[in-house]
């Protein structure tokens, strides 16, 4: 299809919903622009989709539907952390789970929750991200949603690893495999084992975190899945450099690099330059790793990544 025909398809979309819009009222009309909020936003529009969205909610709470005002404040909060307005974003989570939870929407609320913690770990307010990733994790056990509830205890062991309390990260991913090997969500084993082998680079047991890695990274390659796959090449690289093999770690990222270059993929070659920092710094080349280092932050901030990749470097250093 050419661009101009997608603008085209897109526009008469948006105006078709709009028509609607106009043609109904109280709930059926929150609903279109529940509809429109979210077409907007798959299209940038995010100003025009908060003010949809808005709209949305206040015909809800005329209406005294609690669930749709509920799942409108999570769209909120979704639409605002793309704004950037953060401390709003995370309001608008904490009504959308206190909502849920008194419409007894356990796994809706939980789901809100998650998504204020990774605001909030993005903000660097490690402890209070944990806190919310613990309650999303009981709010899934409740609603009878084991994989969830393992998904969000995976997420409070990465906030744990990030603040280097590695042993209660570790009790938790135990936890987590346990209840996804269980359910046989072996992808979700997978990057579970990717975790631990981040455990285990952290405490320096390199052979254990090896097997890990090794382990993880055959699922990934099985199931044809590339970036969690170049993901655990990084970690294999990073353990390489920890374990004081970084000549090693070198070689095998230049080559990851290359690939990478020639497959269009700018962010996983930043990270590969971030690596290669570490490992030339390692090498007591300094001027090379500072160069690496900054070629890896110009394609983060351009990328918009700045905040989340940032705080994973400050976890490499």
């Amino acid at each position: 299809m050419h661009d101009g025909d997608g603008r085209v398809e897109d526009a008469n979309e948006l105006e078709a919903l709009w028509q609607q819009v106009t043609r109904c009222a109280g709930s059926a009309r929150a609903d279109v622009l529940d509809q429109l909020g979210g077409a907007l936003v798959q299209r940038g529009r995010q100003s025009e989709a908060l003010e949809v969205v808005e709209a949305a909610r206040a015909l809800y709470v005329e209406a005294g539907s609690g669930v749709d005002i509920a799942r409108s404040d999570h769209n909120l909060g979704v639409i605002l952390g793309d704004l950037n307005r953060d401390d709003e974003a995370l309001d608008a989570y904490r009504l959308a789970s206190e909502g849920y939870r008194m419409a007894l929407q356990w796994g809706e609320a939980a789901t809100s929750l998650r998504a204020m913690a990774d605001l909030l770990a993005d903000g660097g307010n490690s402890d209070e991200a944990y806190a919310s990733l613990l309650a999303a994790a009981a709010l899934h056990d409740d609603a009878g949603e084991g994989v969830r509830a393992a998904l969000a205890r995976m997420e409070a062991a990465e906030v744990l690893l990030d603040s280097d309390r590695v042993d209660e990260a570790a009790g938790l991913l135990d936890i987590a495999r346990a209840a996804l090997r269980i359910d046989g969500a072996l992808l979700w084993v997978a990057r579970s084992d990717q975790l631990l082998a981040d455990v285990a680079r952290h405490r320096g047991q390199w052979d254990e975190a090896f097997s890990l890695v090794g382990s993880a990274r055959a699922v990934f390659d099985a199931a044809d899945m590339d970036g969690d796959r170049d993901r655990c090449d990084d970690l294999w690289c990073s353990v390489l450099i920890d374990a004081g093999r970084p000549s090693e770690a070198v070689e095998q990222l230049e080559r990851a690099r290359a690939a990478r270059q020639s497959e269009g993929d700018p962010v996983g070659v930043a990270w590969c330059d971030l690596h290669l920092s570490r490992a030339l710094d390692r090498l007591g080349e300094p001027v090379a790793a500072a160069s690496r280092r900054r070629q890896a932050r110009a394609v983060f901030d351009a990328a918009g990544l700045d905040t989340v990749l940032r705080r994973r470097e400050l976890q490499l250093s």
